[in-house]
């Protein structure tokens, strides 16, 4: 069943089978096993986030989730319900042929994206009195975990649209 964020970000763990997009498995490779390939299907090998938005694949039906996740996820219909949802969160359905006129628009969102998980990382950091060129112990990088791999799938993400 397809779905859409809805919340800020949505948060899955390892072993949650998941279905996503080419550009959405490419942008969190690292944190995931690919199952089909072709159809995207994958399981997710460490933590991954997704933000509002998104659409993905689940096999549960909505009522089935955890509340976590029924909270931040609603049905997908095939179009966003929340306003200041992208259209990317359309998945292929929301491509047109003229989709490099809106490069620039998803250049900007990856760019806001990585601004956000930067600050959330910051602030998390200062909020466990990381202070900026210190060398985090083991437990303050696992108090930080969440934010530093939404941060890295942020950059990654980024960086693969501009090219780097």
């Amino acid at each position: 069943m397809k779905f859409i964020v809805v919340g800020d970000v949505v948060r899955f763990a390892a072993g949650q089978a998941l279905k996503l997009s080419a550009a959405q498995i490419d942008a969190r490779r690292h944190a995931l096993e690919i199952a089909d390939g072709e159809k995207g299907e994958v399981i997710v090998s460490g933590p991954v986030e997704f933000k509002r938005g998104e659409e993905i694949g689940l096999k549960e039906k909505l009522e089935e989730l955890p509340r976590s996740l029924s909270d931040v996820l609603e049905a997908a219909t095939g179009k966003a319900k929340k306003p200041g949802a992208s259209r990317a969160a359309k998945g292929d359905a929301g491509k047109s042929a003229d989709q490099g006129a809106d490069d620039g628009d998803d250049l900007d969102a990856l760019e806001k994206a990585l601004e956000d998980a930067e600050k959330a990382l910051n602030d998390a950091c200062a909020k466990h009195g990381i202070e900026e060129g210190q060398y985090p112990s083991d437990e303050q990088k696992q108090l930080v975990a969440a934010e530093f791999a939404a941060y890295t799938a942020a950059k990654m993400a980024f960086d693969t649209a501009i090219g780097d």
